[in-house]
């Protein structure tokens, strides 16, 4: 009938705060795809959810590590990159107990970049903006849990290049009242 529950209504009445995990695998795309291999990216995000009658706002706190190598024949070398920013988006709440999500997120990331021969060398950490656009689908499992798959994008603004990747990932979501 495409009306949700009783239950449903009441949980989804209120607003509510939340913690997610997840874990994805950046897939470097354009210029960055001819140097870089697939990497590793695992994060959180602190958020509040506000219920309004055509879905739900979220705000919060996001923080990450991508951690990624230089293909062989560039003098491979491993990129760590530590990023934290804010993230706002809208969930769904007309296909319960599924959901779609877009987010948007952005900050700085420190950047590391340490070279994969017998020196073992680094740079000094190099700061520089992201942004991440993110669109997901979501299963609430219970009334405190949720779990989604998704599928970010990811600009890194380095002073003279542009790191772009695609991140399939999946997060798990606890809400916290």
């Amino acid at each position: 009938t495409g009306q949700p529950s009783a239950k449903t209504k009441s949980r989804e009445s209120l607003s509510y705060y939340t913690f997610s995990l997840g874990c994805g695998f950046p897939v470097p795309v354009f210029d960055t795809n001819q140097k870089m291999e697939i990497g590793f990216r695992p994060g959180f995000i602190l958020g509040y959810s506000l219920k309004k009658n055509w879905g739900r706002l979220i705000f919060g706190f996001t923080s990450g590590l991508i951690v990624e190598s230089l293909k062989e024949e560039y003098n491979g070398f491993f990129l760590y990159s530590l990023h934290a920013g804010g993230v706002t988006g809208y969930r769904s709440t007309f296909l319960d107990p599924f959901y779609v999500f877009v987010e948007a997120s952005g900050g700085i990331s420190v950047n590391i970049f340490v070279y994969d021969d017998e020196s073992n060398n680094s740079t000094p950490a190099v700061p520089a903006p992201y942004i991440g656009p993110t669109l997901g689908i979501g299963i609430d499992t219970g009334p405190f849990m949720s779990f989604s798959v998704y599928g970010s994008f990811l600009f890194i603004f380095f002073s003279n290049e542009l790191y772009t990747g695609i991140t399939p990932g999946i997060r798990c979501k606890i809400k916290i009242r």
